[in-house]
């Protein structure tokens, strides 16, 4: 499924299926089974216009496919970098892939992310987020970072967490059951569905 000269590509055994078509109209994507897991973020450089995202990778068996995330991932084609005086490297900011219409992202299966990775995804690449769903077999977030990445999207108002560390307090971290309150007081702030369960979290206003 592609629009290079390529059907796929065989890596390790397992076909890479890849597009570079421009598809302008494109409002949905919804990508499963080995889709899902050759899913490369490149290709969303070509859907300008794309307001939900869910990709799945999740398994029945027992050793699950893993995908590793970087920032590299998240990056334009050959991004411009700078050297720290540590000699690491680092993609300059405003070289990440632009989706400034997405609404809705939904990760399911097991994503391993590289520090800042989510901030960046959130933040730079999609700033107009108003849902995100994490569904990880095991927890790679803590609900404490959801709060704080929380706090930088002014439009998110719901965020689903399929697991937690069970050193987390909900209660805790300022979050209250969303039964026990009143409509008025949940116009502003927002949902954090953990396991099944609703939270509420109050606005930063």
């Amino acid at each position: 499924m592609q629009g290079s000269s390529q059907a796929y590509q065989s890596i390790g055994g397992r076909p890479q299926y890849t597009w570079d078509w421009y598809l302008s109209n494109l409002r949905k994507l919804d990508l499963v089974a080995v889709f899902a897991l050759m899913f490369d973020f490149q290709w969303l450089q070509h859907l300008p216009n794309l307001q939900s995202l869910r990709i799945d990778i999740s398994s029945p068996v027992k050793t699950p496919c893993r995908r590793h995330i970087t920032l590299e991932d998240l990056s334009r084609r050959e991004p411009q970098q700078a050297s720290d005086e540590g000699g690491s490297r680092e993609i300059l900011s405003g070289r990440y892939i632009s989706l400034p219409k997405l609404e809705s992202i939904e990760l399911n299966g097991d994503w391993v992310f590289e520090d800042k990775v989510m901030d960046t995804l959130c933040l730079a690449m999609a700033p107009n987020l108003s849902s995100f769903s994490y569904n990880c077999r095991y927890a790679d977030l803590s609900l404490r970072e959801c709060i704080a990445l929380y706090e930088k999207m002014p439009r998110l108002k719901k965020m689903k967490l399929r697991t937690l560390p069970s050193w987390e307090d909900p209660y805790r971290l300022g979050l209250e059951r969303k039964e026990n309150l009143r409509a008025e007081r949940l116009e502003k702030g927002v949902v954090f569905v953990i396991g099944g369960c609703k939270f509420y979290l109050a606005s930063r206003c």
